[in-house]
């Protein structure tokens, strides 16, 4: 279907989000205008009208428009001149904004409908990271004002792609590519939309003059995910260090800038990556895969040639911050010796074992019998792993238990445990380890070399039947 030509005037139009619109519209075959200070260099076929949104439109008199985008809009007093003057030569503005504007992100899936923000003082024009949001809010009843009932809200979320002048998601992307051993925020999740999904679908919404407010954003991904799959999409595969929280805290690294997409819980923000996007899907927005968003801004940072990134780890600091990780995670395992040794197996044997049950554990006699070991894990001087080892005759020996503290599970310190109770077992002329496989550690035990054996257990107790035998000769 032939789409009719459209005269739009752009609010903006040369940064980020405003070129990838300009360039939509100009593929769609629309008549375009732009209205900035004329400060950039605008590589499109579109008329450009110059002038300042704040007190000095005088370059927009004596047109009319079909529709209007608002990309610039931050100050309700200065929105307010345009939409104003605006709302008797359009038919329809689409105003962007934020998802800043809800008032927190204390739940999931906050929708159109969830509380604003507000501000003690509207009348004020600093805009600080704290009272954005409740500008912003306050810029949209400035618009909806003006046009009742014509107005187009788009709460965005966070955007991502070329010409984004942050650097947030650009960084990996080239921290990827430049290769060598990266740091990065364990467990953490993200949400975006690549601004040129965002473009298309504002544009198509304001062909069919469609009005309200939706949330528009992408989908949530665990940062783990995007990583890999920057890894697949520049076919890097470097080691990745996990790091927790408590770590970059401790060595005072800035959230989301300084590593970026990383949001400190300390912000008390868990919803912030979770934003409900079901409405503007349902209207017709399109998200294309990652891979396409990564490779696109691989394209244009690549053809930048490399200017300093507004966000992100200096590699001289990266490069501390990996030392202090590496010594910080130094591990070590040692018999169970002192009373706090003793005091963290009992606690760690009673929450992820027997609590299950649930009984008290009626197996601590075994720490002072002399044919069962107790294994303690230190990662520096905190203890995060146990495992109880019983010996049998004729060189064997069998796992009893072996856990990983909850806090310090995902970085590989399970298998470090286990290689290095086998070391130790070895030198002690242990010649076969087996153990009783529940269904959740099968996996673990055979990518260990791990197989399928009889347990043979000479205290004559069967193997669980959820559970299967399995051994490895050492």
């Amino acid at each position: 279907m032939k789409i009719a030509t459209l005269k739009i005037l752009i609010l903006g139009g040369t940064h980020f989000l405003g070129i990838h619109l300009t360039e939509e519209l100009v593929h769609r075959g629309h008549e375009v205008t732009l209205f900035n200070r004329g400060t950039r260099t605008v590589n499109f076929p579109v008329q450009q009208l110059q002038g300042d949104r704040d007190g000095n439109l005088e370059a927009l008199r004596g047109y009319h428009w079909d529709a209007v985008i608002d990309t610039s809009g931050h100050l309700p007093r200065i929105v307010e001149q345009s939409a104003q003057m605006l709302s008797k030569v359009t038919n329809h503005y689409t105003f962007l904004s934020t998802i800043g504007v809800y008032k927190n992100f204390d739940t999931f899936d906050i929708d159109e409908h969830y509380p604003l923000a507000t501000i003690a003082d509207p009348t004020t024009e600093e805009i600080t990271e704290k009272n954005y949001g409740a500008l912003k809010a306050l810029c949209e009843a400035k618009v909806q004002q003006y046009f009742p009932n014509r107005s187009l809200i788009v709460r965005s979320g966070l955007l991502v792609g070329s010409y984004d002048p942050t650097d947030r998601f650009t960084y990996w992307v080239r921290r990827i590519a430049k290769g060598g051993i990266i740091l990065a925020p364990v467990h953490q999740q993200v949400q975006f939309i690549d601004a040129r999904d965002l473009a298309r679908w504002i544009v198509l919404m304001m062909e069919r003059q469609v009005t309200g407010v939706y949330n528009a954003t992408g989908p949530s991904y665990d940062l783990e995910h995007i990583l890999q799959e920057c890894q697949n999409v520049i076919d890097r595969h470097d080691p990745i260090i996990w790091v927790n929280e408590e770590f970059l805290i401790e060595q005072g690294v800035q959230d989301w800038v300084e590593l970026p997409l990383w949001l400190s819980t300390r912000r008390s923000m868990p919803g912030f990556s979770r934003i409900s996007f079901q409405n503007a899907l349902r209207s017709g927005l399109h998200i294309r895969p990652l891979g396409e968003t990564i490779s696109s801004v691989l394209e244009w940072d690549t053809m930048r040639e490399a200017p300093k990134l507004q966000a992100g780890l200096d590699e001289q600091k990266e490069t501390k911050l990996l030392a202090q990780w590496k010594e910080s995670q130094k591990m070590r395992i040692v018999v169970m010796s002192t009373p706090e040794e003793r005091e963290a197996s009992t606690s760690m044997r009673q929450k992820y074992f027997f609590d299950r049950i649930p009984t008290k554990d009626p197996y601590l006699w075994t720490f002072t019998h002399k044919e069962h070991l107790h294994f303690i894990l230190y990662r520096a001087s905190e203890i995060v792993g146990y495992a109880h080892i019983q010996l049998w005759p004729n060189h064997r020996a069998a796992i009893r238990i072996i856990v990983i503290d909850e806090q310090a599970r995902g970085q590989g310190m399970g298998k470090y445990f286990m290689d290095s109770c086998e070391q130790t077992l070895k030198e002690q002329g242990i010649t076969l380890l087996q153990t009783e496989a529940s269904p959740n550690a099968y996996l673990f035990y055979k990518k260990l070399g791990y197989t399928e054996m009889p347990f043979n257990n000479p205290d004559g107790e069967p193997t669980h039947p959820d559970d299967r035998a399995m051994g490895k000769y050492l």
